[in-house]
């Protein structure tokens, strides 16, 4: 398995312990109390024949699924996107196949799902920012990103593209009129540090006027289970076996300004109103009623140079914190923790990365023992 925070795997690891048919219908959400943003817009869910589900592939009008399909309790599934242009919102088509690669069950939304691809067409401020736009949201497992399943694979969630707001593309007398910065001289590197600063304002302002949908699904029907809308911008989801739990922040980071929130929703209760849950950190993953939070994104800068150790938090979903994991080196797409059994020498080799010459360096840091830990073992 791919490693998602770290970029070489050390070489010493130690081991412990039916087509359902649907009728097309709008299906309401769930909006966070207390928001600016535009009014609400219902998600379309069309249920599909197997047959529709080939022809709508074999058109190619949807993009290819960006990883591996996801496993799941009865099968796999892939998303595959239709990318916004000439007036239309784009789409999602999800389908789930046997083992055989027969159809199982297919729909479609007539919202896209938030990979980078479709972040970047719309203009989305978190396409901005590799952090946002190229790592946590891109599908590199099912752990975390854009398209995740419960412990268990019998249910998976899906966040759709944020709605556009009047700030995400600006119109043509936008793009015309002087602006004030442009007068600004940049310094030696280029930067404009005045225009930027407008730049990251406006951001902010979009950021905070976004509404994005997240879709679960049964994934041996294609049900749908439920639907929420949330405000501001999604950094990550996770799915316990009875709970969709989506963090957003009205910033790039769930830190300080970033004002970041855990919106836990039920999946028994559809028509329950979330349990709001302050935070500063990153949701990584889960267990079957838990979720891992981490002080850092699991972001793909990790896989090319040494990140260090760092520490999860185990969250229960009503927000007790349970338990931590200290010295962790990555997420694994098995549903597991590597973890350094040397944090202090792994801190110091992170530390000392460029006094050494690079050979050097690569094997005693390809040298350092790691554990892998199920998720089960430390978030029940």
């Amino acid at each position: 398995m791919k490693p998602s925070m770290r970029r070489r795997p050390p070489r010493r690891v130690l081991r412990t312990a039916v087509a359902v048919v649907l009728v097309s219908m709008p299906v309401g959400a769930c909006s966070i109390p207390e928001s600016n943003a535009p009014a609400p817009r219902n998600v379309t869910i069309t249920a599909l024949t197997p047959e529709q589900a080939e022809e709508a592939v074999g058109q190619g009008g949807y993009s290819s699924p960006h990883t591996e399909p996801m496993p799941t309790e009865s099968g796999w599934v892939q998303v595959f996107d239709e990318l916004p242009a000439d007036g239309r919102t784009g789409a999602s088509l999800i389908i789930s196949r046997d083992e055989n690669e027969a159809v199982q069950w297919a729909v479609n939304t007539d919202r896209p799902a938030a990979s980078s691809d479709v972040l970047e067409k719309t203009h989305a401020p978190q396409a901005r920012t590799d952090s946002m736009g190229n790592n946590l949201l891109t599908m590199t497992n099912y752990v975390y990103g854009y398209a995740i399943s419960d412990p268990s694979g019998a249910r998976m969630s899906l966040i759709l593209a944020p709605d556009e707001t009047d700030r995400d593309t600006p119109d043509e007398t936008d793009r015309d009129a002087p602006d004030e910065t442009d007068r600004d001289t940049p310094d030696e590197t280029g930067y404009n540090a005045a225009k930027n600063a407008k730049e990251d304002e406006d951001s902010n302002a979009a950021i905070a006027e976004q509404r994005s949908h997240v879709l679960v699904l049964d994934t041996a029907t294609g049900e749908t289970v439920r639907v929420v809308e949330v405000d501001g911008m999604v950094l990550g989801q996770a799915l316990t076996s009875d709970e969709l739990v989506v963090e957003t922040a009205q910033r790039y980071f769930p830190g300080d300004s970033g004002q970041g929130a855990l919106h836990v929703f039920s999946l028994t209760d559809p028509a329950a109103e979330p349990l709001t849950l302050p935070t500063d950190k990153w949701v990584v993953g889960s267990g079957a009623s838990s979720v891992l939070l981490s002080q850092r994104p699991p972001a793909d800068r990790c896989l090319r140079t040494a990140c260090g150790p760092t520490t999860l938090t185990v969250l229960g979903t009503d927000g007790t914190e349970l338990t931590t994991v200290t010295g962790v080196d990555g997420l694994l797409d098995s549903r597991s923790i590597r973890r350094f059994t040397d944090p202090a020498a792994a801190v110091a080799l992170t530390l000392n990365e460029n006094a050494l010459p690079r050979r050097e360096w690569e094997a005693a840091w390809d040298g350092l023992e790691v554990e892998i830990i199920p998720f089960d073992d430390v978030a029940p």
